[in-house]
């Protein structure tokens, strides 16, 4: 159900002239993958309290279709938990938009989709080279956006320096702190039915946005 993953590593030399306008948002992650230092255990399912059974929800919903069986467990009762190790990676869904756009944009709207490169960027700027450069000297994370502008990245936790190259704009750097996944993650069956109850909750949960807004 599960397979490992190495640490993400990463760096290069950037050279940065102008501090960009930043937006941060929520993405979901791919939560059922493991890395290294990362723990699994099982406990009662937190919506049925481990009954397996949620007649309250069908009561509310008409046409809920799941009938009295907890969705979250599939009505085993059990949910299995990570506990995030050291070295858990944060999903960046990024993406890099023309000037004109860059205030416009809602760009903190969570999106609850792993889909969100496919999806279109009010302003999103194609062929753009992003390189991502851990202070700690290891080897450069490099991603060009796709035709939506947007890119796709896993950083380690970590001091970051986000360098953007687009041709007729000035370099832009942004500096970034990808902080170590504190909160649990439970691998519900449907995760939206317990929203993030604390900031940490959600960004365990979910990775981060990075859009850039480019400047003339």
């Amino acid at each position: 159900m599960y397979r490992a993953m190495p640490r993400v590593l990463g760096v290069t030399i950037v050279a940065a002239l102008v501090l960009p306008a930043v937006y941060y948002g929520s993405q979901y992650v791919n939560a059922n993958t493991l890395y290294p230092g990362d723990e699994v255990v099982t406990r009662n399912c937190r919506i049925c309290q481990g009954d397996g059974k949620c007649p309250e929800l069908a009561a509310e919903h008409p046409n809920w279709p799941y009938g009295e069986t907890c969705p979250a467990c599939t009505g085993t009762g059990k949910v299995e938990v990570i506990i995030p190790g050291p070295e858990r990676p944060t999903v960046i869904h990024g993406a890099i938009v023309h000037p004109d756009m860059a205030e416009f944009a809602d760009y903190e709207q969570p999106v609850f989709s792993n889909s969100v490169l496919l999806s279109p960027c009010p302003g999103g700027m194609a062929g753009v080279e992003v390189v991502i450069e851990p202070e700690d000297g290891s080897h450069a994370t490099r991603v060009m956006t796709n035709n939506h502008g947007r890119y796709l990245a896993k950083l380690a936790p970590g001091e970051y320096t986000v360098s953007v190259r687009a041709a007729g704009y000035p370099d832009l750097t942004v500096p970034v702190t990808i902080d170590k996944i504190s909160a649990e993650i439970w691998l519900e069956k449907i995760r939206n039915i317990v929203p993030p109850e604390t900031a940490a909750e959600q960004y365990a949960w979910y990775g981060r946005s990075l859009t850039i807004g480019l400047q003339e």
